[in-house]
This record gives C-alpha cells, structure tokens and sequence, in this order.
C-alpha cells in the first residue's frame, strides 16, 4: 500500500473544486469550503516512468468530512477507468475515512452492463461506491 508524502498536498478549501484533464473535466461542489487534501496520483505519487502500476488521476481526501473520492478521467476507454480506480482504491492508502467513492469522468456514460455491474461489485468489496459522470458535470462533495 502506497502512503501519501506530504509534500505533494495541496490543501483546498475553495467551494468549486475544478479538475481538467486532456478533454474530460468536473467540478466539485464544495459549497461549505470544507478542507480537502488533493493529491495528483498520476505524475506527483506515480511518475509518469512507473508504468506497472494502474492509477487514477486525483484524490480528494476530505479532512473534516473523512471521505475519500478517487477521480479518473476518461476519454472513451471507460474499462480502463474502471481497472484505475479499482487499483487505486485499493493501492493507495487515504488512512481511516468513512466512505470511499471513485469516480470516472468520461464524455459519454455507456449504458449499464454486465461489466459495469462487476466493477461496482468489485468496488462495493473494497469499501468503495462507483460513479460514473459527463465531463463538464458538477458532483457534490459529502
């Protein structure tokens, strides 16, 4: 299990949390300004040479809320997003937090099937819910 520096935090209490990547983009709503440690995995936690390793593009671990939302974006592979998230949620260690989600940001939700019905399985073993949003979307932070 993967332990956070301190180094790479960013501390954020800004009530709109934006994250972009490459097309995919979602804003966190974070309208009571709550503290939220953000983390960028994939190139801060993971340089970009550790290629062995699935990881998700950011962490949002909420220090006064105890959540942690684990956040990909995705172009059109969303079966990859899912093998990130899962990988992330399990490899990388948030300390004791109330609830895990991970999130997959793609530009286009594919309709429900047998595999997203096994990643949310997978994810609900872990402890984790699994969401799956429009880039552009806002979500609410808990």
């Amino acid at each position: 299990m993967r332990d956070i520096p301190v180094s790479i935090i960013r501390k954020r209490k800004d009530s709109l949390i934006v994250l972009k990547e490459k097309k995919s983009k979602i804003t966190l709503l974070n309208p009571q300004k709550k503290l939220y440690h953000e983390v960028k995995i994939d190139g801060d936690l993971y340089t970009f040479t550790e290629t062995k390793e699935k990881r998700c593009d950011y962490l949002e671990i909420g220090k006064e809320t105890s959540d942690a939302f684990f956040i990909e974006m995705k172009g059109v592979d969303i079966d990859t997003a899912y093998e990130q998230l899962l990988a992330s949620t399990k490899n990388i260690n948030v300390g004791d937090v109330n609830k895990k989600v991970a999130i997959a940001v793609t530009p286009h939700i594919p309709k429900a099937n047998v595999k997203f019905q096994k990643y949310i399985k997978l994810c609900k073993k872990q402890g984790t819910d699994l969401k799956v949003v429009n880039s552009g979307s806002y979500f609410a932070l808990y």
